[in-house]
């Protein structure tokens, strides 16, 4: 499970709640991956100091800038970052408390596969201060959202 935590003040209880508070940009403040057995420690995929922005605009569309820490000196193809931009929405389900979906449909993306398919994103909001998002799945376009 892939998270990133970025910083917000707001308080969401309805989808226009929430679609408000997602809106602008988001600077990253962490980026790490859980082991899928549940065994051993977090990794931080592009080093414990990865860059990422995070922007959401009112029109329905979105990007996301990833970037591997400016310290890593040697880069591999899956570490070198990724960059992908398309539409959004939110999903409400129950999630758990404070907790909703966001699909990214990519439509241009550093990483082809990308391209024509949906990301759904678990949001968490564990306090005033956090938004945290956990990958989900990938989709077909076809499969979900507008």
């Amino acid at each position: 499970m892939s998270s990133i935590t970025i910083t917000t003040t707001h308080k969401m209880h309805t989808q226009r709640d929430i679609e408000e508070a997602l809106l602008g940009s988001w600077s990253l403040l962490e980026y790490f991956s859980d082991p899928f057995d549940g065994k051993g420690p977090s990794l931080h995929p592009m080093g414990p100091d990865a860059r990422g922005m995070l922007t959401y605009h009112p029109d329905g569309r979105m990007s996301v800038h990833l970037m591997p820490s400016a310290k890593m000196k040697s880069r591999t193809a899956v570490n070198d970052g990724f960059i992908y931009t398309g539409r959004y929405w939110v999903e409400l389900q129950e999630l758990g408390k404070n907790s909703f979906m966001v699909c990214h449909r990519a439509e241009l993306a550093s990483l082809p596969y990308l391209e024509g398919m949906v990301q759904r994103r678990k949001v968490t909001l564990p306090d005033n201060n956090r938004l945290v998002m956990s990958f989900v799945g990938i989709e077909e376009l076809d499969v979900c959202g507008p």
